[in-house]
């Protein structure tokens, strides 16, 4: 049974203002603090007109060392064609997100294999191949910053990689932009996710924090499926084809601070049997959405509590 409680009182916030959402500029962000980070060792640097210089990343991947040191890549020799492979704990970073290109083919563009990889400042694509941009092997403590990503089959994909950070990135032109799939403790936050077929997608995961990001022109926008312990909170999620939130045989999810406008479904709760399993659904801005803003579908216990419908 569904528990209404004021469903339609207004929360005193537009949706413009409910949604503060950084883009960041051109210029090289810094590696995150906190888990993860390499943050002693060399720097080993790719392009550019340095004499020891080296001309393929890959070449100064595998002389780096293990969980100290830092490959820089100059934007003077971009674009950068090969796939990457990271094996070790390192940061990577490119001297400015819109102009350090790397683009692969027939692969995983950058297929990460360690814990404790840190990746910012790139454009990574791979002209639509079958494979991920960015493809998360079992790779923990992962942070991935300030990336613009497009043309793949995934985004960023991650496989069995636990407390992984995916912040202020860019992606689009995907067929999904973020697939999370047996992996927990994500945080999700204030990316950017336009013109891809599904915006992301967590399968068959635990403790997922989806916060701050702008997920528009989407065909889908969230979509989770048998996972737990979600939150999605201060969403700007707008113009998708198809739905906003899709939550299917999902537990203990919460949906709060959202603006959520301009889609064909708003939120949808589905499948969700268990009494003790339910969705809090709370001080949402719901409004415009072609065929509801929530529907409720085989699911019991969900509470909708002052949203703004």
């Amino acid at each position: 049974m569904v528990e209404k409680m004021n469903r339609i009182v207004v929360i005193g916030a537009i949706c413009m203002l409910l949604i503060s959402i950084p883009i960041g500029n051109n210029a090289i962000d810094p590696v995150m603090e906190g888990k993860g980070v390499v943050d002693h060792g060399k720097t080993l640097y790719v392009g550019g007109d340095g004499p020891n210089n080296y001309t393929s990343i890959q070449s100064a991947i595998n002389d780096a060392k293990d969980g100290e040191d830092t490959v820089f890549v100059y934007d003077d020799s971009s674009p950068y064609y090969e796939n990457i492979v990271i094996d070790k704990s390192i940061n990577l970073i490119g001297e400015n997100k819109d102009a350090t290109v790397i683009e692969g083919k027939n692969d995983n563009v950058v297929h990460i294999k360690a814990n404790n990889a840190n990746i910012t400042g790139f454009t990574i694509q791979s002209n639509r191949s079958p494979y991920a941009v960015i493809y998360l092997d079992h790779s923990d403590n992962t942070n991935l910053h300030s990336l613009i990503i497009q043309l793949a089959k995934k985004g960023i994909h991650l496989l069995h990689s636990n407390n992984v950070t995916l912040s202020n990135n860019i992606i689009y032109k995907c067929s999904y932009g973020i697939y999370n799939l047996f992996s927990n403790s994500t945080i999700i936050r204030e990316n950017i996710l336009k013109d891809n077929d599904h915006g992301v997608e967590i399968s068959h995961s635990k403790y997922i924090q989806i916060e701050n990001n702008n997920i528009s022109k989407n065909n889908y926008a969230i979509f989770l499926d048998n996972s737990l312990n979600t939150s999605i909170k201060r969403n700007l999620i707008k113009s998708n084809n198809v739905h906003a939130i899709y939550l299917f045989s999902s537990k203990h999810s919460i949906i709060t601070g959202n603006c959520i406008d301009g889609n064909k479904w708003g939120i949808i709760i589905d499948n969700a049997l268990d009494l003790e399993g339910y969705a809090l659904i709370q001080h949402n801005n719901i409004s415009n959405n072609l065929v509801c803003g929530i529907e409720i579908d085989w699911s019991f216990g969900t509470k909708i509590v002052e949203n703004n419908i």
